[in-house]
């Protein structure tokens, strides 16, 4: 540590304490972990310790926190991690009525990104929570927290069932120690509904609590995880059974009721419901959440953006109003409707605005007429030929009926 000026404390777990710190050289600002007991002391503590630095040497994506560096001093281990001041818990609380809807598209985007890499690279989180997602000044978040991550289990292998914060643990999790990728894509649907609303899920007090809230909203659990209950020696003489039939006041619009008057947002709705599937074995997976139609209006906005940035707003508002049009199959420029017959296909004229030449451009700037690009079939191709011929003319042109008599 004799490298950095300790600034302050960031935040504090089972196994180490996380410091603010800056490096003395650099002056660069880092998040330096700093594990409790020396590593040859505890065997819990290697063990977690191992699993985070394994697993933060495999992990290389942009959603997933950046490991920058360790050493040791006085057999103590120390990670070095790129510093993000706010975490998704922050957020929320700053906001307890719930996040705005752009705000939770992006962050849960940017999650299921970084789980997506996890689970393809075979790798468990285990410990989802609104705690353990950093969100920087743009709302991209950054999983952090790899002490109870894991490769995914082999064959019968079996996992502990004593990870991840309770209120974020799956029906198989829970009760089982047969479980995969899916619990991942469960905690994250009880981060996300606490983002709609500001409320955690299934705030379970015990064990048997959290078992109770999630059927009590959501249904019997799976008739397969009854053979886990009878063999697992943690919950020998805890009886189950009612958890396994249909209540009476079992709600099927559980989500919907809850949610939905406060997003207005059916796509949303449906990804949630999907994320807290109670069979994990049908549960949406983090590739297939990032297909889903909540985020096509994200990706449209941002191809939008992208192809009008760099436009004058009065450039933009014309070409918006051309593309709008070309939907109908015509193109209204000025009170001048060019209708084309469909059936040219893939022949047909395109149009879009750019910057013209500089001596059409200040011919043009008096009247302050947009200059359109177009290609045009020549005059052969309407006896077979496919040969494009482009052409390029202002407003005033397309006035003189330059264009016009391409199509008589």
């Amino acid at each position: 540590m004799n490298k950095f000026d300790v600034l302050g404390s960031i935040g504090e777990g089972a196994y180490g304490i996380v410091l603010k710190c800056r490096d003395k050289k650099t002056k660069k600002i880092h998040a330096v972990k700093k594990f409790k007991d020396k590593d040859t002391e505890n065997l819990s503590i290697k063990k977690v310790l191992l699993r985070e630095l394994r697993s933060l040497r495999q992990l290389k994506h942009p959603n997933i926190i950046e490991m920058q560096g360790s050493f040791k001093q006085n057999e103590r281990l120390y990670l070095v991690f790129e510093y993000i001041k706010t975490s998704l818990l922050d957020l929320q609380e700053a906001e307890p009525e719930g996040l705005q809807l752009s705000v939770i598209r992006k962050i849960i985007d940017g999650v299921l990104r970084g789980l997506a890499h996890m689970h393809a690279n075979g790798m468990l989180h285990r410990d989802v929570k609104p705690e353990n997602i950093l969100v920087d000044g743009d709302n991209r978040p950054k999983i952090i927290d790899f002490g109870f991550c894991r490769p995914c289990a082999v064959g019968n292998e079996p996992l502990t069932n004593y990870v991840a914060t309770r209120w974020y643990r799956s029906p198989e999790l829970l009760v089982s120690e047969e479980y995969g990728p899916e619990v991942d894509m469960w905690a994250l649907g009880c981060v996300l509904g606490e983002m709609i609303d500001g409320q955690p899920l299934f705030p379970g007090d015990d064990f048997i609590d959290q078992v109770y809230r999630i059927y009590d909203a959501l249904g019997p659990l799976p008739e397969r995880l009854k053979a886990h209950i009878e063999r697992n020696e943690q919950l020998c003489g805890v009886t189950l059974d009612m958890y396994f039939e249909q209540s009476e006041d079992f709600n099927a619009d559980f989500v919907r009721e809850r949610y939905y008057d406060k997003v207005k947002d059916d796509d949303l709705i449906d990804l949630l419901s999907r994320m807290l599937d109670m069979d994990g074995s049908t549960r949406i997976t983090a590739a297939e959440a990032l297909r889903h139609p909540f985020f096509e209006q994200a990706t449209s906005s941002t191809r939008m953006h992208n192809r009008y940035s760099g436009m004058t707003e009065r450039q933009t508002s014309e070409r918006t109003s051309v593309e709008q049009n070309s939907l109908r199959n015509s193109f209204m420029l000025n009170k001048i409707d060019l209708n084309i017959d469909m059936s040219l296909e893939r022949r047909l004229p395109k149009f879009s605005l750019f910057k013209g030449e500089k001596a059409e451009h200040k011919e043009n700037r008096a009247s302050m007429l947009p200059t359109i690009r177009t290609t045009v079939l020549n005059k052969n191709s309407f006896k077979g030929s496919t040969t494009l011929k482009p052409l390029m003319k202002t407003t005033k042109s397309i006035y003189g009926n330059t264009l016009l008599n391409r199509f008589k």
